[in-house]
């Protein structure tokens, strides 16, 4: 009886290594250090050592982009202000809706509406190719297109 016993705890096969992180699927893992659980925090980080910002203005969403970060310094630090802000945002979505309408490849797809609804994707195309800029007319008058 006692060989049998000891006998179903042996298994067939390479002794598993003990002491070693582990998979979900139970594969030992091949990291050498564990993944931070919190990707965010490597990102807030790079802000900090790349642009010079506190981690309080890192963790700010304007920080994420180049004219966010020119908001954020303001007219007195060469950067733009709140209205020029948002002027540029309503400027990049109305070209990435444009590059969207004629399928370029510089177009950010974040998310597809009326997927398969090819009525509503001609309607936004057009919609698209026909919006004018907002400071077209403004450089028009001053002659600078």
């Amino acid at each position: 009886m006692k060989v049998r016993k000891h006998r179903i705890k042996k298994r067939a096969g390479r002794k598993r290594i003990e002491g070693v992180v582990r998979e979900p699927n139970g594969r030992a893992r091949r990291a050498k250090y564990p993944r931070d659980p919190f990707p965010a925090r490597t990102a807030l980080a790079a802000r900090v050592r790349h642009h010079g910002l506190s981690a309080g203005q890192a963790a700010d969403p304007l920080s994420a982009t180049w004219i966010g970060r020119l908001a954020m310094a303001g007219r007195q630090a060469n950067g733009i202000s709140r209205e020029q802000y948002e002027a540029a945002v309503s400027f990049q979505k109305i070209r990435n809706d444009w590059l969207k309408s004629i399928e370029a490849e510089g177009a950010v797809y974040d998310k597809i509406e009326n997927a398969g609804n090819t009525e509503a994707y001609t309607r936004f195309c057009r919609q698209a190719k026909g919006e004018k800029l907002p400071c077209g007319h403004e450089m028009r008058v001053r002659g600078a297109i």
